[in-house]
């Protein structure tokens, strides 16, 4: 049987480091399989990184996976990504592959802003203009403030007309 513990914010300060070259992760008694591991070279800064150790999809043997440090992430903030973790396993999603999906969905998000589809219009049209220098210089000066990290599919006419009526 493994020890488990209350974690609270003074418990973990009151960790100290494991012997030298061991490993030895300490048990949250609130939540199953969420703990934090303590190595021979923590800190004051660094007391240990919280884990989660289960089987997770696609695994037949359990496995740490690491959420956080303490203190930098604080406890609550860990337990509520256990929480949604273990749901996510319990659904037999993979919380690894959720969250590349969700990267994966930001950096589409982000080359969608106006700022990265102006940038490819100008290359494309602008270029060629003999006044395409001008026109980059007014929508970077004018527009960009505004709406350059906004996505292209939340500017509306409304919006266009409103930019309008604040630029004049």
């Amino acid at each position: 049987m493994v020890a488990k513990r209350d974690f609270t914010d003074r418990f973990l300060k009151s960790i100290k480091p494991a012997e030298m070259g061991k490993r030895v992760v300490i048990y949250d008694a609130q939540i199953p399989g969420f703990g934090i591991r303590v190595t021979d070279h923590c800190t004051d800064d660094n007391k240990g990184a919280f884990v989660l150790i289960t089987r997770f999809p696609g695994s037949s043997n359990p496995a740490p996976r690491r959420i956080g440090d303490y203190p930098a992430m604080s406890l609550a903030k860990a337990r509520e990504i256990v929480r949604e973790w273990r749901e996510d396993i319990r659904q037999g999603i993979d919380p690894k592959v959720k969250e590349a999906d969700r990267l994966r969905e930001e950096q589409r998000r982000r080359a969608d802003t106006f700022a990265a589809v102006f940038g490819s219009y100008a290359d494309d049209c602008l270029s060629t203009l003999r006044t395409g220098e001008a026109v980059k210089a007014a929508v970077r000066n004018h527009v960009f403030p505004h709406w350059g990290e906004r996505p292209i599919s939340q500017i509306r006419r409304a919006n266009v007309n409103e930019l309008i009526r604040a630029l004049r």
